[in-house]
């Protein structure tokens, strides 16, 4: 084999014993609380569970919507309409971002 060859398979090799000696050294340190050490209780030692209250009717988007105040009137405006400081205008600005993997 030429060397061209064998210098990824050495680095895959590396790569996955890293990883299983990281693994293990992270599941087995039993001087910090890791993993296996977590500070769990048992459900009845929390008390009594009441249910969650209603979370509200749903809304356009089929969420719920809690019962509270509105922060401002439904309502339409027009274009150089100004509300709290803030001017409607006719075209709206959109980022975009995009994720490749």
């Amino acid at each position: 084999m030429t060397r061209l060859r064998i210098l990824p398979a050495v680095g895959l090799a590396i790569g996955i014993a890293s990883f299983a000696v990281a693994t293990v050294l992270a599941l087995t340190d039993n001087e910090r609380p890791g993993l296996l050490n977590l500070p769990l209780a048992s459900p009845p030692g929390l008390g009594r569970l009441r249910p969650a209250a209603a979370a509200g009717p749903l809304g356009p988007e089929y969420v719920p919507m809690p019962a509270a105040p509105s922060l401002a009137p439904a309502g339409l405006i027009t274009n150089g309409e100004q509300i709290d400081g803030i001017t409607c205008q006719a075209g709206t600005t959109v980022l975009f971002t995009s994720t490749r993997t």
